[in-house]
């Protein structure tokens, strides 16, 4: 991204798809993340937070009369803000554009990658998915 013309900003966008792509529960759709942007014409600072959060009608009381739901049931369920997160970050300090980001996880998916066997085993595959050098 950054041989592109692109700000670490927008490689770190990209990362975080193509991490989602082998470790889905750590980044992209089912991740969750902070990310501190410095700009640097004006060394200010942005913070990004795109950690789950309670559903919008969810009231400040609904684990009172039931502690355990907020770790069992339907009432334990988050809304993920990773995507909208990165999105907010890559549109307002990247420089290059939104889709582009997205290609080298979606060649990262099309065509493969080579488990390392401690994610293999950590994942519960235990298949060697074949690699292409070129992702």
């Amino acid at each position: 991204m950054l041989r592109k013309g692109g700000l670490a900003v927008n490689a770190e966008v990209a990362t975080a798809w193509r991490v989602g792509i082998f470790n889905p529960m750590a980044s992209g759709i089912g991740g969750r993340a902070f990310m501190i942007v410095q700009s640097s014409s004006t060394l200010k600072s942005e913070a990004f937070g795109m950690r789950e959060t309670a559903p919008l009608v969810a009231p400040q009381n609904m684990y009172e009369n039931n502690p355990r739901a907020k770790y069992l049931g339907t009432l334990a369920m988050g809304v993920l803000k990773e995507i909208a997160g990165l999105r907010d970050a890559g549109l307002k300090h990247g420089r290059l554009v939104w889709r582009s980001l997205f290609q080298p996880a979606i060649r990262l998916a099309k065509y493969g990658y080579m488990l390392q066997m401690g994610s293999c085993y950590k994942q519960g595959i235990c298949a060697i998915i074949w690699n292409l050098a070129t992702v």
